[in-house]
């Protein structure tokens, strides 16, 4: 059980403001050295210019690794951290890329979101499941050759 008020320095529930505000600028102040100093950047495997970047994260990382192996025109970044978000990084990729592919184990697309609101970068194509199982290789191959299939360069 766990109850919603602050804890002050030494670990005791309180509910003054000025304890939850300083306490809060605490986590906060965390975050951003975090970000600064602690965070490894996203990585991109691949080439760095490709026709198509996927973006990912989780357990997604070897199936994405595996079906890229078929390809030398696309590249994979994989995000390693939610929170604090490295936007900066992400956009630098993924302003850059031709076609974005956006692979998540979830209903709502959770990370094209996230990079959307962090990033203003909109991904219109997802490889989407939901069903409980992982994203198999050749679900992913599939979709590359779909998209390479219909791309005016091919």
């Amino acid at each position: 059980m766990a109850n919603s008020d602050e804890h002050d320095p030494t670990g005791y529930s309180n509910e003054e403001a000025d304890v939850r505000i300083e306490q809060m600028n605490k986590r906060m102040k965390k975050l951003e050295v975090c970000a600064r100093e602690d965070m490894a950047a996203p990585k991109l495997y691949g080439p760095k210019e490709a026709d198509i970047t996927i973006v990912s994260w989780g357990s997604n990382k070897g199936a994405i690794l595996d079906a890229l192996a078929q390809f030398d025109n696309v590249n994979f970044l994989h995000i390693t951290w939610i929170n604090p978000f490295p936007a900066e990084a992400v956009a630098k990729i993924l302003k850059k890329a031709k076609h974005i592919i956006n692979i998540e184990c979830n209903y709502s697309g959770q990370m094209a979101a996230l990079i959307r609101e962090k990033t203003g970068i909109e991904i219109q194509d997802n490889l989407l499941r939901y069903d409980g199982r992982p994203i198999y290789p050749e679900e992913i191959i599939e979709k590359i050759k779909k998209i390479l299939s219909n791309s005016p360069n091919s």
